[in-house]
C-alpha cells in the first residue's frame, strides 16, 4: 500500500497471519526488527531489508509518516508495533518501507514483494515452537493506494452537483405553482459549507426533503467515463428538538468549522464513510 504527502510517496507492507487454536501466541515475544522484506522476481534473487530497524529509526521517515497518517484519507495503522489483541488468532502487522521502495507496478511487472519473519508460540503442552513464516505477493496486482485523490471533492464538483427540494406536490400544476422550495447546486466541499436558510413548514408533507444528484452530461457521456455513475454514500441530518437559538448556533459553528464530521477509511474494504465527531456527540 502507499499514500501521498507533498513531494513524496510513502509505502508500507501489511502482514496478516493466523495462529492455530492449539497454539498460544505471546505478542511481546515477536521481534519486529527481525521482519525481513525483499523485492524481486524470484525469492532467491530478492534484495532484503529489515524494515523496522533500518527505516523506522530514521527521524525524517517517521516525520513523513506522521504527516501522511494525519490526513483524513489515511487508514488507521500503527507501524512496527506488536498487536495488543488478536481475536480468533488473527494477527496483523504493518511495516514501513520508506519512499519509493517498490515500483508502481505497471502492467507486465513480474516483481513480487517477499516477507520472512520468525513467530514464537507455545503448543498445547506448553512447549516453545518457533515458526518461520514466508509469503509473497505480486506487486502488479496487490497494491492499495490511499490519499491519491484526497482533493477529489473539488474535482467532483466540476462534473456533479446536488439539488435539495423541500415540500411535496401531487400534480404538475402544484409543481408549476412553486409550492416546493428549491435549492439548486448546493454541493460544496467540506471547507466551504453553505449559509443556512430558514424554511417554515406547517406539516410533515411541507417539510419533506428530496435530495437530487445530477452529473454533467458533457462529462458522463464521454467514452472514457461512460460507465461512471454517482453514488450517495452517507446522509446525515441533525434535528434539534429545543427552542431558542443557543444550541443551533453551537452546532452550526461545528458544521461550518468542519468539526462536526470526519471521514473514516476502512483499510480492509477500502471504503470511506462519514462519522460524527466527539464534539458533535456532546449534544
Amino acid at each position: 500500500a502507499s499514500g501521498d504527502v507533498p513531494d513524496v510517496t510513502l509505502q508500507w507492507a501489511t502482514i496478516s497471519f493466523t495462529i492455530a487454536s492449539e497454539f498460544t501466541f505471546d505478542a511481546p515475544t515477536l521481534d519486529m526488527t527481525k521482519i525481513r522484506v525483499g523485492k524481486g522476481v524470484f525469492i532467491d534473487d530478492a534484495e532484503w531489508i529489515q524494515a523496522c530497524e533500518l527505516i523506522w529509526e530514521n527521524p525524517s521517515d517517521q516525520a513523513d509518516y506522521t504527516r501522511l497518517f494525519n490526513q483524513w484519507c489515511a487508514p488507521d495503522v500503527s507501524f512496527c508495533r506488536t498487536p495488543t489483541s488478536f481475536p480468533e488468532g488473527f494477527v496483523t502487522l504493518h511495516v514501513p518501507l520508506g519512499a519509493g521502495y517498490f515500483t508502481t507496478g505497471e502492467d507486465g511487472d513480474d516483481s513480487s514483494l517477499f516477507v520472512q519473519m520468525e513467530v514464537a508460540a507455545l503448543d498445547q503442552f506448553g512447549r516453545p515452537v518457533v515458526n518461520v513464516l514466508s509469503a509473497s505477493v505480486p506487486l502488479g496486482s496487490s497494491r492499495n493506494r490511499y490519499c491519491e485523490y484526497a482533493g477529489g471533492d473539488a474535482e467532483l464538483l466540476e462534473v456533479a452537483n446536488a439539488d435539495l427540494w423541500v415540500g411535496s406536490v401531487g400534480t404538475q400544476a402544484e409543481l408549476d405553482a412553486n409550492l416546493i422550495r428549491r435549492f439548486d447546486n448546493i454541493g460544496t466541499d467540506i471547507t466551504s459549507p453553505m449559509a443556512p436558510s430558514a424554511i417554515d413548514s406547517k406539516s410533515i408533507q411541507s417539510g419533506l426533503m428530496t435530495l437530487i444528484l445530477h452529473g454533467d452530461d458533457d462529462y458522463f457521456n464521454l467514452e472514457v467515463s461512460g460507465g461512471y455513475s454517482l453514488e450517495l454514500e452517507d446522509v446525515y441530518t441533525i434535528h434539534i428538538m429545543e427552542s431558542g437559538e443557543d444550541m443551533y448556533n453551537q452546532v452550526y459553528d461545528l458544521v461550518r468549522g468542519g468539526k462536526a464530521w470526519r471521514i473514516v477509511i476502512d483499510a480492509e474494504t477500502r471504503q470511506a464513510h462519514l462519522q460524527h465527531t466527539a464534539e458533535l456527540q456532546t449534544f
